[in-house]
């Protein structure tokens, strides 16, 4: 990995994870996975984030915003997008066949997957039309999330 993609690393940057105060100041919440690593990956988590809970238009003007700041068009966006995917339904997986406190959420976030379950559908849709790939598995644990 080129040192030019390094950048500090939110790890779950998105819309929810941004407070703006009366006053107009921002500011940026949920640090916990902070490190250094390659920008494309906390971009492909906020893109597929933006689509899958906002719409294609939102995700769509939040990376056209980032390339204008960052100058060109982000190499390789699609891959990290597809790695933000698959890393969302991992996330889905394990959490509904182990449990959520291993993975070291709360107790009530089970319930709140659930009403999640067309932005899940829309993330395995994204896989499909970016890399090809079923994942008939996946598939399967949407379909059956009560």
């Amino acid at each position: 990995m080129s040192a030019k993609y390094l950048s500090i690393f939110h790890g779950d940057f998105h819309p929810n994870n941004i407070l703006i105060t009366a006053e107009n100041k921002t500011y940026v919440i949920d640090w916990h996975r902070l490190s250094i690593k390659d920008f494309r990956i906390d971009l492909g988590w906020t893109l597929v984030l933006c689509e899958a809970h906002i719409s294609s238009e939102f995700r769509n003007d939040v990376l056209n915003i980032y390339q204008n700041l960052y100058g060109s068009k982000v190499p390789n966006i699609e891959y990290f997008e597809v790695l933000a995917c698959l890393r969302r339904l991992f996330d889905l997986s394990v959490s509904l066949s182990s449990g959520v406190g291993e993975m070291g959420m709360r107790d009530e976030t089970r319930e709140a997957m659930k009403q999640y379950i067309p932005a899940y559908r829309k993330v395995l849709k994204l896989v499909n039309i970016k890399s090809g790939l079923t994942i008939p598995e996946i598939e399967e644990i949407i379909t059956h999330i009560t």
